[in-house]
């Protein structure tokens, strides 16, 4: 009974002293961890977060108040919070403060990508404003991060589409213009790369049927809507105008475009002289 003891209390002994090591080394291992690069902690933002679903779910109203209180905390989410703001004052017919919020968007070191919806977003917001967006610096900013971007051509085309969602409201006139600027980042996708060359060309038709389909919108003053012709057919004629005189695949891919839409066009003069 005896040795039944002490051989009970060694194993006690041990088998303390072996949990001893292993806390000993768990804790210096997570020490040596917390004191590392990698320790950041990293901790969401739920109202982040929930700003960010509304502006992606086209809801930028109800996003505006959050993505403030995200600005004032000035954390790892403002830039990207100083984006979804330009996006949103753009989405609610607020050209001014999506500029303010791009302007200081731009100021900071962000990757070539936000930078191109954020420019982007710019030169439609200088639009609505009255600016002359065909001298804009911007468009020369817009080209070069496009084209020194070694990607796939789908990534700036998708990166583009954030300032081609339009409202066609009190700016429709502005956004038309600016169409017209923007449209041969487009042509530059559809000439250069055969793989995104028909999104890119979809894209452009859709935004053009979906200007001509407003021309017969009654609640519109006939003023604004011939304005909205005029503009439409200005951005048709400066596309026709993009065609490179050298033949190659990307100028037929480019032709065939404009031939597509000489039909609306059509329509479109037809509409503005009857």
């Amino acid at each position: 009974m005896i040795g039944m003891s002490k051989n009970f209390m060694k194993s006690i002994v041990k088998y303390l002293f072996f949990v001893s090591l292993v806390f000993l080394f768990s804790s210096c291992a997570l020490i040596q961890w917390l004191n590392s690069d990698s320790a950041e902690v990293i901790v969401e933002d739920p109202v982040f977060e929930k700003a960010e679903a509304l502006v992606f779910a086209s809801e930028c109203e109800k996003a505006i108040p959050l993505l403030q209180t995200v600005l004032n905390k000035n954390d790892k989410n403002y830039p990207l919070a100083l984006l979804y703001m330009g996006r949103s004052y753009d989405q609610t017919a607020e050209p001014e403060k999506a500029i303010l919020s791009l302007q200081e968007l731009v100021k900071y070191e962000i990757d070539p990508m936000t930078e191109l919806k954020a420019r982007a977003l710019l030169l439609k917001n200088y639009s609505k404003v009255g600016a002359d967006i065909f001298v804009n610096p911007e468009k020369t900013k817009i080209y070069d991060l496009a084209m020194n971007h070694e990607g796939d051509s789908i990534v700036i085309l998708e990166n583009l589409k954030w300032a081609l969602e339009f409202r066609c409201d009190q700016f429709c006139v502005a956004e038309i213009n600016f169409l017209k600027e923007i449209q041969l980042q487009l042509v530059y996708i559809i000439e250069k790369d055969e793989v995104s060359a028909e999104r890119a060309a979809e894209t452009l038709k859709t935004k053009y049927y979906f200007f001509k389909h407003f021309l017969s919108k009654e609640y519109l003053k006939p003023s604004v809507r011939k304005e909205m012709a005029v503009a439409l057919l200005e951005s048709y004629k400066r596309l026709e105008q993009s065609q490179l005189a050298i033949p190659s695949a990307g100028a037929v891919r480019t032709a065939k475009l404009v031939n597509d839409l000489t039909l609306l066009s059509k329509d479109i003069e037809s509409w503005l002289y009857r």
